[in-house]
């Protein structure tokens, strides 16, 4: 079992992340905490956790 914060559905997360985008969007200051950006399923315990970081793109990236 993880140690995270966990929610059942996609949605209740997706409820978090929204919330903490609004409060940001309002308070119109950058802070030193990470704030979550996405929701994703956990492959070890089937529960859904946030993440703050962007979702890798999987294109082929040329130099």
């Amino acid at each position: 079992m993880c140690e995270k914060l966990s929610f059942d559905t996609f949605f209740e997360g997706q409820k978090v992340v929204n919330n903490a985008t609004n409060i940001g969007r309002r308070q119109n200051r950058h802070r030193a905490t990470r704030v979550p950006k996405r929701v994703y399923k956990c492959p070890d315990c089937g529960k859904y956790h946030l993440t703050s970081k962007k979702k890798e793109n999987k294109t082929k990236r040329y130099k």
